[in-house]
């Protein structure tokens, strides 16, 4: 099993220092979480979704939803005909809302692991597929979260990730921090949130991101095949398969 003592004075890629402060604020704002993602994705949310679980190929598959929240990937991967998912999440309250939305389905399909990336409590080898979505982002260490995700996906396993990234361009960057910093918390005031100064934080987290290049070279330590394609507005979807 992968340990989940993580060493939290390493400071590589990932949120680092700004973890905790991202972990508190999305506590409060489970009630929330799937309204504002509705309305701050132009209503693009659930589409983006079915397009990364179809690219990871689920039928039949165990299926690792990775940093699941309220669990919609996990949903989907469902619906798609996977064989099992695990859902990793660090936080308790998530999972809570996870076992609510996937209600409908065999409770034996599907499994809560409260976790980080960076020491996944799974075993070596143990997934057909990884999905994360609008999470890898929020890796304490981004490069240990991809070297475990590596360590418990198959060796031919695929792992699919949807999230934002930061263009190349200055001018499409800022654009972007500006839609972070000013529009997202108010299209979440609008989506009902009570506390949309929160979302504040979502631009100083953006401002840790990745460009997509940057993404790519990290995965390419440890997959053989990496590509990457863009959708709306900053959104990345990257499939990283053959693990070394």
């Amino acid at each position: 099993m992968g340990s989940l003592m993580v060493d939290w004075t390493v400071k590589e890629k990932g949120l680092g220092e700004l973890w905790e402060t991202v972990k508190e604020d999305l506590e409060k704002l489970v009630e929330c979480y799937e309204k504002v993602n509705r309305i701050t994705s132009f209503g693009q949310i659930s589409r983006l979704r079915r397009i990364a679980v179809r690219k990871a190929s689920v039928e039949g598959k165990k299926v690792l939803d990775a940093g699941s929240g309220p669990g919609y990937i996990t949903v989907e991967a469902l619906r798609q005909g996977a064989m099992m998912v695990f859902t990793l999440d660090p936080l308790m309250r998530m999972i809570e809302e996870q076992r609510k939305n996937l209600s409908v389905f065999p409770r034996e399909k599907h499994e809560p692991i409260q976790g980080v990336f960076e020491g996944i409590p799974l075993k070596d080898d143990s997934m057909d597929a990884i999905i994360s979505s609008f999470a890898l982002r929020d890796a304490y260490d981004l490069e240990q979260a991809i070297s475990e995700i590596a360590r418990v996906l198959t060796p031919h396993g695929k792992v699919v990730i949807l999230d934002f990234y930061k263009p190349e361009s200055t001018v499409k960057a800022k654009a972007i921090e500006f839609y972070l910093r000013i529009g997202f918390p108010i299209l979440s005031l609008l989506a009902g949130c009570t506390k949309p100064s929160l979302y504040a934080d979502l631009y100083k987290t953006y401002r840790k991101h990745l460009t997509g290049e940057e993404y790519m070279e990290l995965f390419r330590k440890y997959f053989k095949k990496v590509k990457l394609e863009t959708r709306m507005f900053g959104v990345m979807i990257l499939e990283a398969s053959d693990k070394y």
